[in-house]
This record gives structure tokens, sequence and C-alpha cells, in this order.
């Protein structure tokens, strides 16, 4: 009765061992029909959940006497993982096939799924590639239906983008930035499918760039068919180079969410190359037409209609590009360029252009041409290379003009002829009396000294009247300001050297009217 006993407890004990065994190391009824039935839940993940631990628990039995249970058990729960894997595998594709709409809503169960499937790497890679092609597919509709309004699978019943083809700047930038706008719709989507996912680890930032590139490429084509379009159709300079400030702005965004590599940034900047090159052909064409057949000066020496139009067209794509978001490392390179392009031309057509006018009235054209172009700059911090440029070429006429004019002056007044008889005295080794000289008796200093006086007297508009068809302001004031320095100078020399009592005049200062500090008081007065 008592080995009975012993014996019934035994074999109860190993019940209950085994017992305890099997409901450690086996799938619950329920379990088993969660990964086996046709839907994927929170059971699901449960069971699958259950069916890892399992086999990971098994892995300490091959280290015991249970080596055998441990495998028996291993591969069955191996078996469960294939099937359920696949189970999960054909669920995923099933539900990326319904993420083909314009505003896709995602399952809730498939970022666990993704999460899950991430110990299939392959599975998962055929999922993504699966998703990609989706969502590029529907993408490219979505964009083809906003340009056009045609499109397969298209419910939009917004006003299509190609109803404003006629205005190029806005046709484009309606389509840069509706891809904008798509891109960021498709990154909330794929924010909401890796979800679960490590935001640090390369691994969702490499996959999340990937998916993204994959929806966004196949609107490359499109894009670009439309864009040479417009260029084919030869815009003006101006909206060229709108156009290509458009295109950086969109390519810079791209490259901040795709990176740099990715189709659309690379598509937008290599659009924006091709539509600088037309821009820089249609200035060089323009360029070479002005270099053919320069302007004609107005009567006036103002710069004549081509150099207004074209300073205006450089003010506009100077704006543009002060509001743009270039950085100002590119921004010298990148202006320095075209404004080499525009300018340079310009002043060799002024340049051109003069060459049938005086002295005196090319030196005045030049600096009203060139002092319109720097008046189009001034206001812009970043052009100071240019104006710099200019205003030496500007100093150099201002120069020439001087000369000119003061020569003239000095030439009607006689003063010329003296100042040449004075450096021919002092240059004689022996030195006799200026009043000794052919052309310096008193007689001759006094009527050139009234001449000299009866100029002064009129010294204004009316004896320079050349002077005051430069419409600067200031280069008017400078020019006047030079001239009647360069006139006082020359007076204070003659009038210095004919009251010195070693040239022999008697009462030389009766023969002038006026001393060099009156002189000047009245010139400066005048300027």
């Amino acid at each position: 009765m008592l080995l009975a006993s012993l014996v019934n407890k035994r074999n109860k004990t190993r019940r209950d061992i085994i017992t305890k065994f099997l409901s450690k190391h086996q799938l619950s009824k329920e379990e088993h029909d969660a990964l086996k039935g046709p839907d994927i839940d929170q059971k699901f993940f449960d069971a699958l959940k259950s069916v890892h631990q399992i086999h990971n628990d098994c892995k300490a039995l091959l280290r015991t006497q249970h080596q055998r249970a441990g495998l028996e058990i291993m591969e069955l729960m191996s078996e469960y993982l294939e099937s359920a894997y696949k189970k999960l595998y054909k669920w995923v594709r099933n539900e990326f096939n319904h993420l083909n709409k314009e505003v896709p809503e995602v399952h809730k169960y498939l970022i666990a799924a993704l999460i899950a499937l991430k110990d299939r790497p392959v599975f998962l890679s055929f999922c993504l590639e699966n998703v990609s092609a989706v969502r590029g597919k529907a993408v490219v509709n979505a964009f083809l239906s906003a340009v056009s309004g045609q499109a397969e699978g298209s419910s939009s019943t917004k006003s299509p983008i190609s109803l404003h083809a006629h205005d190029p700047r806005r046709f484009i930038l309606d389509m840069a930035a509706f891809l904008h706008q798509q891109l960021a719709e498709e990154i909330g989507l794929v924010n909401d499918l890796l979800a679960g996912w490590d935001k640090e680890s390369p691994e969702f930032g490499k996959t999340k760039r990937e998916l993204l590139n994959a929806a966004m490429k196949d609107t490359v084509h499109p894009f670009k068919v439309r864009l040479f379009g417009v260029l084919k159709d030869n815009p003006g300079i101006v909206l060229l180079y709108q156009l290509a400030n458009v295109l950086d702005f969109y390519g810079k965004r791209f490259v901040e969410f795709l990176g740099q590599d990715a189709d659309l940034s690379v598509a937008f900047f290599d659009c924006k190359k091709e539509t600088m090159n037309v821009f820089f052909t249609a200035l060089n064409k323009q360029a070479e037409l002005m270099k053919r057949a320069p302007p004609v000066p107005p009567s006036d020496l103002s710069p004549p209609h081509e150099v207004h139009e074209t300073v205006n067209r450089l003010t506009d794509i100077i704006a543009i590009f002060d509001s743009s978001l270039i950085t100002p490392e590119e921004r010298e390179t990148e202006l320095s360029v075209i404004l080499n392009v525009i300018i340079d031309p310009l002043q060799l057509a002024c340049s051109l252009s003069s060459s049938k006018l005086g002295k005196i009235e090319q030196s005045v054209y030049m600096i009203n041409c060139l002092s319109a172009i720097q008046l189009a700059l001034e206001k812009y911090e970043f052009v100071k290379g240019k104006l710099s440029l200019l205003e030496e070429s500007i100093q150099v006429y201002i120069t020439q003009l001087v000369d000119l004019q003061a020569s003239s002056i000095l030439q009607d007044c006689g003063l010329i002829a003296k100042l040449s008889i004075l450096k021919y005295n002092e240059s004689l080794t022996s030195k006799v009396p200026l009043n000794s000289q052919p052309g310096m008796s008193s007689g001759s200093v006094k009527q050139c000294s009234i001449a000299f006086e009866s100029y002064l007297l009129e010294f204004g508009t009316l004896s320079m009247p050349l002077i005051e068809r430069l419409l600067s302001n200031k280069y008017r004031f400078e020019v006047r300001q030079k001239i009647s320095t360069r006139i006082i100078e020359a007076y204070t020399i003659f009038y210095n050297t004919v009251t010195d009592p070693v040239n022999g005049y008697d009462n030389p200062e009766s023969l002038f009217r006026y001393k060099p500090d009156q002189v000047r008081t009245i010139l400066i007065a005048d300027v």
C-alpha cells in the first residue's frame, strides 16, 4: 500500500513537471489559431512574440540532458516562425497595394508588421520595394493630375497647373511647389510607416531617404519635359533668371530632405544649370548685337535707350538675386559672372558708340553711361567689387574731361601760350628777364589778362555747356571743381612769374585786375 502511494506520488510529480514544461514550451490553442488564422491583429503579434520566446528558451535546453527535446521544440517553433513571417509578408504587400491613393491611410498594424519583418531582411526589402513602386506611381499620377488634370485613377477637381502655362514663371513655380508639398506628405507617410524604428539609427535615415527618393523620382521626367518646353520658347532674360532662382530654391529644399544624390535634387540642379546656360546664351547674344550695332549717342549725351533697357534688366536681376537664399560665398562668385557678362559688353558698346564724338563729348557721354550703371548697383552691398571698377573707369574719363576742358579754356584766354613761354624761359641756361621774350611784353600780358578776366566773369554754364550735360550732380560738381582748380593753378603761376621783380616789368600788379586769391574766390563761388 505504501509502495503504491509512493509510485502515484512520483507519477504525479512527473506529470506536473511535464505539464509545466509543455505550458512553457508550447503555444496555447489561442496563440496557435492567431498564427494560422487569416487576420493580422494584436493576437498575432503576441503569438509571434511567444514563438520567439519559446525558441530562445529552448536554446538553454541544448546545454542540458534535454537536448533532444530542445531541438524538436526549436524545429517546431522555426516552422511556426517561417509560416508566420510568410503570412505577415503577404499581408504587408497587400496593405501596401492599398497605399496607392493621393492621401493614403496607414493600417494601424503596419507599423508593428514592419518592425517584425526586420527579423527577415529579405521579406522587408521586398516589402519596401513594393511600397516604393506603389507610392512612386501614386505620386507621379498626382503630379500629372495637378499639371494637366488627366492621370490614371485621379479624382482631382482643382484647376490644372497647365492653365498658367502662358506665364512660365508661375507655371514652373506651381509645379515645383506641388512637388515640395507632395514631398512633405510623403515624409509624413514614411514617418508613420517607420514610427517604431530608432530615429537615431543609420538604418532609419537610410531607409527613409530611399523610400522618399523612390516615391518622388518618377516626377523628374515629366517636370523636365515641361521646363525644357518653356526654355525652348526663348523666354526673356529676366524671366530666365527668375526660373533659375525658383529651381535653386526648391533644389536646396529637396537636398535638405532627400540628400544631394536623390533623383529630384539632382534633377532640379541640372535644370537650374540648363536654365543658366540659356540665360548666358541670351546675354551673350544681346552683347554681340550691341557690339555689331552700337547705340547712337543722343544729342544731349545722355545714356541711349539701349543702356537704360539693359540697366533696368540688370536691376531686376539683382533684385531677384538679393531676395534669393544664395549664401554669401555663392553670391560673390555667381553674381560676379553675371555682372561681367552684362556690364563689360555694355561698357564696350558705349565706348564704340562714342567713337565719332569729340573728345570732350566722348568723356561726358561715357561718364553719363557708366554712372547710370553705377546708380543701379550702388544700393547693393554685395557688388562693391564691380562698383569699384566702374568708379575707376569713371575717374579715367573725369581726368580726361578735366584736362581737355581746362586746356580749352586756357587756350581761349591765351594763357596756354603764355605758360609755354614761361616754361621755355625757365629752361634757358642763361636767364633773361621775361619781358624781353617775344609775346611777353607788358602790353601782351595786359591783353591776356583782360581776356582771362572777361572769361572769368562769364565762368559757369555758358562757358562750359558740355560739362552741364553731366547727369550726375556729384560728378558735375567734381569736374567743375577740378577744372577751376586747374585754372587757378595756371593763373597763379602766370601772375607770380610776371610780378616777380627779376622779370623786369614796371608796376606789374597794374597788369592784372585780380590777384590769385580773388580768382579762387570767384571760381569756387561759381562752382
